[in-house]
């Protein structure tokens, strides 16, 4: 049960205490009065989310108070028993931080990072947050999220709850496991009939034979081998004479374009710095033009210091004028008689005063219209000034970046002249150094070739020989084949029978689970809807997902639920929520609602409060409702909220039992 929340600058809530308690606690107020931030707070509290973070609706830093007063942190804290334990969490979220968390039972910490608490909620709860979410928290128009669902997607949700879709993903892994089961066993089976079909057709004195042939073949190789060899040493020799005549000249070829490269860069450099010779603009000129708008500030500021203290004399005055003319009778100050005529020397005389201020204030004003006036022509002149002094600079600059890499073209103009390249020489070395380079490349391919020929001729020769001393033993190797091969079609029956049971096992779960869902929804459903039109609510398991139809007593059959009313849909999907809430999570025992009138009817709302305070605490020990809805007041503890939206005032709370 969960005991108490604290929210300390969360979303509209400055310094929220709220003491929960067991039964239905109804949670009312205007729109934008802070209350589904309470179911939000509670949710992040447990699983350190809610759904329209999950969704990404919103970030967890626009949780933290930003109207009326701008906070950098956010705090919550819930406190609930389970199991005669009781826990606190505490959680605080900062703008530009990571998340902080704590955990703790009967005193003592137990996780104090986030992803622990969440763990370990979620061991001692027994419901992970989707559970959670689904089962026991109805989000703000989401509690018909199972009727909007298409069939094939319902099921894949409720499966999901309900950890049936864990046994269709063992199945689909056995299938997989099978299939590459069959597959082994058919090559397995393949290579056996192809060894017994071979070997039977041995014979010594042919491999014998063939030993001999294979060892000449292997000599002449060789010799080839060595004849090549001796070829490539003395093309090589060539090659290295050549190749150190060629980077010679290929340095020079390298040099002499590395430098008209570097020229066609300087080049194009010097024409970009090129350029229009601005205004020339001393700094000692935007220095003096700041001085003259400082002091115009000065001036400009003392004025309205002047002005505010004749206003607020201004104002004494005239409060004391009213305070004259109220006077009857005798001074409330001296108590002595104060006669007419005494109060009108004292109004004219205040009256003078009155009017002496009037002229100054109105001279004060035409003189700070022209200081402001004065300032706005400064503060224009001095931006222009800045600019063209940056102008000024910045070609300065060009100028002499220009002259450096003029100095520096020039120098690379003297190296270029003074380089001498033979291109007739390059490419005739180049020539002969690709045509002695191909024909090497061509002779090493060929004792490359002969010598993986030698190698597979030993390799030929060493299983030649091998094969003799491995025949006998084939035969063994074969009856293990053999016996493999049974053992394995042995494992493939066991897996048909596993695999199969694991598809009677999800149906029968399915069948239980959805039996009893269906069991509780009847008995909720009849309960919950007060008209005599459906009597009866089921979920159909049919092959292409799950169908929620009701019972229309009328036509004496079952129908889809597209049918259905507004309110009509909102009574059955508040059927399906207490009902997951009770099968589900029956353990935790709470169910929490957010608007959960929406679309009904003053008889369906009747009926409602009437399971909400009567009913259903007989089942669930806890229950949170979230409604603008004030006919719901009566229905257990109420938590009244109240904000001046206008204002951006905090929320406040008043209790009523």
């Amino acid at each position: 049960m969960i005991l108490s929340l604290k929210l300390e600058n969360w979303k509209t809530h400055l310094d929220t205490r709220i003491n929960f308690e067991k039964g239905t606690n109804i949670v009312v107020g205007k729109m934008g009065a802070g209350k589904s931030s309470i179911l939000d707070a509670i949710s992040f509290a447990l699983f350190g989310t809610f759904p329209s973070a999950q969704s990404k609706r919103v970030r967890l830093e626009d949780m933290i108070m930003e109207k009326p007063e701008e906070k950098n942190r956010a705090r919550v804290k819930l406190v609930f028993k389970y199991n005669n334990e009781k826990y606190e969490i505490e959680r605080e979220i900062a703008r530009g931080k990571s998340q902080e968390a704590r955990l703790s039972k009967n005193g003592t910490i137990l996780a104090f990072k986030p992803r622990e608490v969440n763990e370990e909620v979620s061991k001692i709860l027994e419901i992970d947050y989707n559970l959670f979410s689904r089962a026991v928290y109805s989000e703000q128009n989401e509690i018909d999220f199972f009727l909007k669902l298409t069939p094939k997607e319902r099921r894949e949700k409720v499966d999901d709850l309900l950890n049936i879709k864990l046994y269709e993903e063992v199945r689909l892994n056995g299938n997989t496991l099978r299939n590459r089961l069959r597959m082994m066993f058919e090559d397995r089976k393949d290579i056996l009939e192809k060894m017994e079909r071979e070997f039977k057709q041995k014979d010594l004195e042919t491999l014998q034979k063939r030993r001999e042939e294979v060892r000449l073949e292997g000599r002449k190789l060789m010799k080839d081998k060595e004849e090549l060899m001796a070829l490539i040493k003395r093309r090589e020799k060539e090659l290295r004479e050549g190749e150190e005549k060629l980077g010679k000249l290929k340095k020079e070829v390298e040099r002499y374009e590395e430098l008209k490269k570097k020229l066609l860069t300087l080049e194009t450099k010097i024409s970009l710095l090129s350029g229009e010779k601005p205004e020339e603009v001393k700094e000692e000129e935007v220095k003096t033009t700041r001085e003259k708008l400082n002091k115009i500030r000065e001036k400009l500021e003392n004025k309205e210091s002047i002005l505010g203290e004749k206003i607020g004399l201004m104002k004494n005055l005239e409060e004391g004028f009213s305070k004259i003319k109220s006077i009857e009778g005798k001074c409330p100050v001296c108590e002595r008689p104060f006669r007419k005529e005494d109060r009108e020397k004292h109004l004219k005389e205040v009256r003078e005063k009155i009017n002496v201020l009037e002229k100054e204030i109105d001279v004060l004003r035409k003189e700070r219209k022209t200081h402001k006036e004065k300032l706005g022509v400064l503060e224009s002149e001095l931006r222009e000034k800045e600019r063209n002094f940056e102008r000024w600079k910045e070609y300065l600059e060009k100028k002499k970046k220009q002259e450096r890499l003029i100095g520096e073209k020039q120098q690379t103009e003297k190296n270029l002249k003074d380089i001498r390249v033979d291109e007739k020489a390059f490419l005739k070395a180049n020539e002969n150094l690709i045509k002695n380079s191909e024909e090497v490349k061509r002779l090493k391919e060929r004792v490359f070739s002969m010598e993986r020929e030698r190698n597979r001729v030993a390799e030929l020769l060493s299983g030649i020989e091998k094969e003799i001393s491995i025949f006998k033993k084939i035969e063994e190797d074969i009856r293990e084949r053999r016996t493999e091969l049974t053992e394995i079609n042995y494992g493939l029956s066991q897996l048909d029978y596993f695999v199969n049971a694991l598809l009677e096992v999800q149906e029968e779960m399915r069948h239980i689970l959805i039996g009893s869902i269906n069991n509780a929804l009847e008995d909720v459903w009849r309960q919950l809807y007060p008209y005599a039109d459906y009597t009866n609510v089921k979920i159909f398991v049919e092959e292409d997902g799950y169908l929620i139809k009701v019972y229309e007593e009328g036509a004496k059959e079952w129908k889809t639920v597209e049918r259905l009313s507004g309110g009509e849909r909102s009574s059955l999907a508040l059927a399906l929520r207490i009902v997951f809430a009770l099968v589900l999570a029956r353990n935790l025992s709470w169910l929490i609602l957010d608007e959960p009138t929406h679309n009904l009817d003053d008889a369906a709302v009747e009926k409602m409060k009437e399971i909400f305070r009567e009913k259903l605490p007989e089942f669930i020990d806890q229950i949170f409702i979230v409604t603008h809805d004030e006919r719901l007041k009566d229905t257990g503890r109420v938590f009244f909220f109240e904000r001046d939206k206008e204002k951006d005032g905090f929320t406040e709370i008043q209790v009523f039992e």
